[in-house]
């Protein structure tokens, strides 16, 4: 049996090739069947369509059965094949088409009979197109549609566009539904009158700005909700371009953020007063901690001037029982020379606690001279061997050769001895207390560990073999007031005093310690200056030829007055004595002839500063020597300044002083005030 083919079809040959030609090129596969549905004619697209990768011919699939061909085409086939064959054109949109591997195509498909010359049907004609990249693009797109949608619902926003020149235009159902204006209300900047009045002009200006430099548009503004409530929205709208750049239209959202706005605002709300609860409880524990540290002070003044008061009683007590005897005995030389060196000494001892007591606050006057390490601990070991007890053994390593050094003895060697009491009750079962000496360099470039500057040192060291302390004792251990000892034994002032005198005299203190090793305190003192140790030993200028030494003594205290007008008049000045300092400048106006002037500091009415610049007022250059006993006027000295006292024409003493002293200090501003006159 022979079947038809374009080439047994009663046409030409080069219309044959002509059909062929557009068959094999046209967009859609094409085939065409007889009567029992064998394949008469196949495009090229038909194969490649439907036998992806494979070998097959056109040519191939002719004279064959669809159902040959495709054994497992769906049963309905066979159904649209009687219908197409009986006159019927059949189509489909998107059928599902199985390939071999189990997948599937989405097929776009339309069947027509086709008749003989005679009118009967000869078979069919099937145009089809595989469709599945396009079916794929499409479910995407609903996809990405669904999820934009999706988007703008969950961020409680509403979509609108507007055109290119940024005016709303057509039909916008988001914003219609959120502000209830009509079409015709929001077209062009129709939109502008659901928006706040106060935020309108702002709103329309920043929105034309973005439109005629094509960016996007962020903004904040109120819009009148279709109930008449304003709430807050945040807007973010772009521009959608054109190919060639140029703007299509303007999308944007308009996202309801009042309940975030108002939970940032409750939320500074509660950040503010959270800030100020913090700041009130800092405060009142900065208070408590003050007073805490207070009472802690006044505790261990308490423990202090316990001790003072007791010291002081004993010394007073000696200058009144002395001072009686020296009146009853008056006529007994001997008597009144052994009890008035009884009350001298008395003082002199009063004068080394209050001295004691201006080191720890720093404000002592020390009084430097040249002293020998190693003589000075060598004098130290009986005291100490006497006074610490048998339990403890002293021993001291004093190095040869050592420099001398320059600083206070008297409390040089109180530090030391309050050192080595503190060792004696680190050692309660006896122990070893060793003081040693050594010379140390500080080089220029080097740093030091306690950061000492660039020289000469001698290294004082006093190590007791004792219990030693732990970290956290050692960091407090230089705070004042901070003590281990029972609440009688101590009153934590000891290691302060300490440093406070080692940096005062150019040096400085270090401790070293370690549970159940022992302590060792090391104190640095500069090495005397060779320059610095001549001018100490400079004779004094108590008989310098030709000086004027007629004195004018100021001081409120009647006993104080009398005495010191006494001492000066015993040591060859001429003295006049005033209760006030209206009472001096009084005796200035009358012209008495004056050569230096004795005022104490901190007088009644007129202080002893303002008593000088009146005087000097009157008097240009006229020296003068204060005399204070608290160690808080010595900055008050500085004001001296600025009344233009000439240099060395002024000096400050701390009571009390000797005779000597203040018979020297008179003589150094006379002689200070005769140079400058030169």
């Amino acid at each position: 049996m022979t079947f038809p083919t374009l080439s047994s079809c009663p046409i030409s040959r080069s219309s044959a090739k002509r059909l062929r030609l557009f068959i094999d090129r046209a967009p859609a596969a094409i085939a065409m069947f007889d009567s029992e549905m064998r394949y008469l004619v196949v495009s090229r697209r038909f194969v490649t369509d439907y036998f992806p990768g494979s070998c097959m011919e056109p040519a191939n699939a002719l004279g064959r059965s669809h159902y040959e061909l495709f054994p497992d085409s769906p049963q309905h086939w066979r159904e649209v094949h009687r219908r197409v064959l009986a006159g019927e054109t059949l189509s489909a949109e998107d059928e599902p088409f199985p390939r071999e591997d189990g997948s599937s195509d989405w097929v776009r498909w339309e069947m027509a009979p086709w008749y003989r010359t005679d009118g009967s049907p000869g078979g069919a004609v099937l145009f089809s197109e595989v469709i599945t990249p396009r079916k794929r693009a499409e479910e995407a797109l609903r996809a990405s549609e669904a999820r934009f949608r999706a988007a703008v619902q969950a961020v409680s926003g509403i979509v609108w566009t507007n055109n290119a020149e940024g005016e709303m235009a057509g039909e916008q159902p988001g914003w219609a539904a959120l502000t209830g204006q009509s079409q015709k209300d929001y077209q062009g900047y129709g939109w502008a009158k659901a928006v706040h009045p106060d935020d309108t002009q702002p709103t329309v200006d920043a929105w034309n700005q973005a439109v005629a430099e094509r960016r996007p548009f962020v903004f904040e503004h109120r819009v009148r909700r279709h109930d008449g409530a304003w709430r807050r929205f945040s807007i973010r709208a772009v521009p959608v371009p054109h190919q060639d750049g140029t703007v299509r239209e303007w999308v944007g959202v308009h996202t309801d953020i009042t309940e975030q706005r108002e939970a940032e605002a409750e939320l500074a709300d509660l950040n503010r007063k959270l800030e100020e609860r913090v700041r009130e409880e800092m405060a009142a524990r900065e208070d408590a901690l003050t007073r805490a540290a207070h009472a802690q002070r006044m505790q261990a003044l308490g423990q202090l001037a316990g001790g003072i008061a007791h010291d002081f009683n004993n010394i007073l007590q000696a200058v009144q029982s002395g001072g009686a005897l020296i009146q009853t005995r008056a006529a007994d030389p001997v008597s009144v020379r052994r009890f008035a060196r009884t009350v001298v000494g008395a003082a002199e001892r009063g004068a080394a606690i209050t001295r004691r007591l201006l080191s720890f606050a720093r404000r002592g006057d020390l009084r430097a001279e040249r002293i020998d390490p190693a003589g000075l601990l060598d004098g130290l070991r009986d005291v100490l061997a006497q006074t610490l007890g048998s339990p403890i053994n002293v021993c001291v390593e004093g190095g040869t050769g050592l420099a001398p050094v320059m600083a206070d003895r008297g409390q040089l060697e109180t530090v030391l001895v309050n050192l080595a009491t503190n060792a004696r009750d680190a050692m309660p079962d006896g122990g070893t207390l060793t003081l040693a000496a050594a010379t140390e360099e500080v080089p220029a470039a080097g740093v030091h560990r306690i950061g000492l500057k660039p020289g000469q040192y001698v290294r004082l060291a006093v190590t007791d073999t004792g219990t030693g302390m732990d970290r956290a004792t050692l960091e407090r251990a230089m705070e004042p007031f901070f003590t281990t000892k029972p609440q009688d034994k101590g009153t934590g002032l000891g290691l302060p005093m300490a440093k406070g005198f080692a940096e005062q005299s150019g040096g400085g203190l270090a401790i070293e310690s370690a549970p159940g090793e022992g302590t060792t305190v090391t104190i640095w003192l500069p090495v005397a200056d060779v320059r610095t140790e001549a001018a100490q030993i400079q004779p004094g200028l108590a008989h310098l030829a030709g000086l004027a030494r007629r004195v004018l003594m100021v001081d409120d205290e009647d006993m104080v007055r009398e005495v010191l007008v006494a001492s000066l008049e015993d040591a060859g000045f001429a003295v006049l004595a005033a209760g006030s300092g209206a009472e001096a400048l009084a005796l200035l106006d009358a012209e008495e002839p004056v050569d230096a002037l004795v005022a104490d500091l901190a007088m009644p009415g007129m202080g002893g500063l303002a008593f000088i610049r009146e005087a000097q007022v009157r008097r240009p250059g006229l020296p003068a020597v204060l005399l204070t006993g608290y160690a808080g006027d010595a900055g008050e000295a500085d004001h001296l300044a600025v009344s233009g006292a000439p240099p060395g024409a002024f000096s400050l003493l701390r009571k009390p002083v000797s005779v000597a002293q203040l018979v020297d200090r008179i003589e150094m501003v006379l002689a200070a005030r005769t140079r400058t006159a030169r």
